[in-house]
Parts: C-alpha cells; structure tokens; sequence
C-alpha cells in the first residue's frame, strides 16, 4: 500500500480477486470506514486526492480496507503486470490488455464482510476506450461450482450479458438512441433511486424496465407521451443488493444504464 500513495494506476485501477493490494481489500469507496486513507505527499502530486469527476476524495475515503485477502495466482499473465508498478507520469502509458489471461484464488476469495460476502473483482478508472469478457467460477457453500461466462455457454455455464461490455458499443448506442440522455443517480443506491432522461424529439409510446443480474423484470412503468426533461423517482429500500439495468424505450429505441443497489 505504500506505493499507492504515488501510484494512480495502482490506486485508481486495480484487477484481482477482492485485493486492491497486500494488505488490504477493495471495496466501493461508499463502503470504506475512512480509516488509513491514502495521501499522496509527492512533489508534484500526480495523485488528485479531490478531483470532482471521483466523487468521495481519496482523502476522505479511498476503497480500501485493511484485511487479509486471499493471494491470487496469475495464469498467461507475466508482463502485462508490470503497468502496475509504473507511476502514472502519462511517459508510460498506462496500457495494460491480457487476452486469455486469469486470475485466481485458489483457496476461494470472500469478501471484508463475511455475511454481505461482496468481492469485488476489480476497479477500473479511464477515460479511454474500455472492454471486457470474462468468465467467473464460484464455489457453492456445497462445495461444488458454478461457472458463468460471457458468452457460448457449454454444459451447466451460465450466461450473463453483464460479463461482456464495450464502451464503444455504448457509444453506438446512444447515437441510436434518438438523441436521448438517461441518468441514474445516486449509483450506487439504498433507498431512492433517480431516473432522469431527456428526449430531444416528441416521443409518443415510452417505457421503462428495470432487470435484475438474472434477467428478472424487477419493475416496469409506462410513460406515455413525453418530450425534453423527465425526472421520475424509485423506493428501492427493499430490493435485494445487486446489480440491475434500467431499460429506457421511446419509441422502440433503447438506453440502457447499469444499477448497484447495496
């Protein structure tokens, strides 16, 4: 933890299982005791402790918590790691991309908080270009596993559409989607949840629908006729902690936003 002090691409970004470093677990800054944070005391400071776009300041809470988390075994990855010991001057990158690459807890990774069990898998910050598929193995308290992959499930693995992204899909999307802005906010949430949309053209037959990781219809409203700004309100007090993904549609065109709820 001592080099994250000088080091945005190990505090800002990190992938493993549930470590963001020896020491210490990675958990949503919204989570963090505000104990031990990390301060960058280098000259110049190319860790900004307070940058508006980051939320919580660092100083205040910094997504790590110290515990004992299980080490990880890289398997086809070797190199690639060294991006992480670079400071992030900008004369260095960062680049890091790993194709077949794995990381894994052989002994099982739980989370900080043995009941909650939340592990976080990793913590990417960018404002680049950014994509994934992964495939995850979870063991069962029975000791046996569950495999979920990104896509082309063979046997028993389960699929799920949130393993695979790309921003530049995102991209495509809202050009798409008829000039329409979706925002979602506090994310993540506990309580209420915002939805607040624009649509630049009159839109007569419009929805929306929210979905639970499974692919469940959690909770759908019927907007009618809209046009400019639309704010609408959620209670999601009482829904289980997860990950969801609201599906916006007017008209037939979709935005879709993706929801934490802890």
């Amino acid at each position: 933890k001592s080099q994250a002090a000088d080091n945005t691409v190990m505090l800002d970004s990190w992938l493993s299982v549930g470590a963001a470093c020896n020491g210490n677990f990675g958990i949503l800054k919204a989570n963090d005791d505000g104990i031990s944070n990390v301060v960058n005391s280098e000259i110049p400071q190319i860790l900004q402790n307070a940058d508006p776009s980051a939320g919580i300041p660092l100083t205040i809470q910094d997504g790590m918590i110290a515990g004992t988390p299980e080490p990880i075994v890289t398997v086809g990855i070797s190199t690639e790691l060294a991006v992480f010991d670079n400071q992030n001057d900008g004369t260095n990158g960062p680049v890091f991309s790993s194709s077949d690459g794995s990381w894994a807890s052989l002994n099982g990774s739980i989370g900080p908080d043995s009941i909650d069990n939340k592990v976080l898998i990793a913590q990417i910050t960018t404002d680049g270009t950014f994509s994934f598929e992964l495939n995850i193995q979870i063991g069962t308290p029975g000791g046996d596993v569950e495999q979920y992959v990104a896509k082309d499930p063979v046997g028993s693995e389960i699929q799920m559409a949130s393993l695979k992204y790309s921003s530049l899909i995102d991209k495509i999307n809202e050009v798409k989607t008829n000039h329409t802005t979706l925002n979602v906010f506090p994310n993540p949430a506990n309580e209420l949840l915002t939805i607040e949309f624009e649509c630049m053209n009159q839109s007569i037959n419009n929805s929306y629908s929210i979905y639970d990781s499974k692919g469940s219809l959690i909770s759908n409203k019927y907007l009618g006729n809209v046009f400019g700004s639309n704010l609408g309100k959620i209670n999601i007090s009482s829904w289980v902690k997860g990950q969801y993904m609201i599906v916006l549609s007017l008209d037939g065109n979709l935005t879709t936003k993706k929801i934490i709820i802890y």
